[in-house]
């Protein structure tokens, strides 16, 4: 067999996926082995209270009957212009069959960093849709108006220790600062950095001794 190193380690990873489904099927945060797509529709279900039905052209239904279609990609990176890059686009919209487009933006380990609440006459202004591929990395900075919290707790903090595991790119996601202190400890020269889940911004936490 070719390569029997690497497919021992892509089979370790494997099962680690399935251990982890099984953790987020127990949550109620996957109910298929689609696990981004679920996790990203069952964080919608939670954040905008939603019945998730996935009828065709849209997923999920709030309290008024209006019809949300739920959609995610991974920033990839930043282009030598400055723009964001993204894994894809968001594929399969369906005109006319959804009232709000949830857009989720997530980071390259796939914690949620962005999040879009954009209504159907946007999404299909001119421009925005192809065919049904609504080309977010072409429009993103026009988006702001309709960015929510990724939280509904306005109050709550979000805190990332960068350099993590001693990796620049590396990042560690703690929703208390205490865990983020103590384990930002454990690697040299990591950085602490604290969002404010209303307004989505980071700033460098000081510690002490810097």
């Amino acid at each position: 067999m070719k390569n029997i190193d690497d497919f021992m380690k892509a089979q370790g990873l494997i099962n680690d996926v399935a251990r982890i489904r099984k953790e987020l099927f127990d949550l109620g945060y996957n109910k298929s082995l689609k696990i981004l797509p679920d996790f990203v529709e069952c964080y919608a279900r939670d954040r905008f209270n939603l019945k998730l039905e996935n009828k065709k052209g849209y997923d999920g239904v709030d309290k008024d009957g209006k019809r949300y279609q739920v959609k995610y990609t991974i920033l990839s990176g930043i282009s030598k212009q400055g723009r964001k890059k993204f894994s894809h686009s968001l594929d399969n919209i369906q005109r006319d069959k959804f009232d709000y487009l949830i857009a989720v933006i997530l980071d390259m380990n796939y914690s949620i960093i962005q999040v879009f609440k954009i209504p159907h006459d946007v999404v299909c202004k001119e421009g925005y849709l192809r065919g049904n591929s609504f080309r977010i990395e072409k429009v993103i900075e026009f988006l702001k108006p309709y960015e929510v919290s990724i939280l509904n707790e306005p109050h709550r903090y979000q805190f990332r220790i960068s350099n993590y595991h001693n990796e620049p790119r590396r990042y560690a996601y703690f929703d208390n600062r205490e865990l983020a202190l103590k384990n930002a400890k454990r690697f040299k020269d990591s950085k602490i950095w604290e969002r404010d889940m209303k307004t989505l911004k980071w700033h460098l936490l000081k510690r002490k001794n810097e």
